[in-house]
């Protein structure tokens, strides 16, 4: 993402698209990377915005700051 708004709506619609993987016993473990081309959240806001999604507790975010 390179602003706010593009990693709001990104986390938004991998919410969503949780939502429809809940349950299925084929799906174990889930892995959400977000790039980001400069640190304008950083990890504790980030942190804080996956938590109110209330993902389940099998997705793992990571927020990658890079160039």
């Amino acid at each position: 993402a390179t602003d706010e708004n593009k990693l709001k709506t990104t986390i938004g619609q991998i919410a969503d698209d949780a939502k429809g993987y809940t349950g299925d016993r084929d799906y174990k473990l889930f892995y959400a990377v977000f790039y980001v081309t400069s640190d304008f959240w950083g990890q504790e806001r980030f942190t804080h915005a996956w938590n109110d999604m209330q993902f389940p507790e099998n997705w793992k975010s990571f927020y990658v700051v890079g160039k």
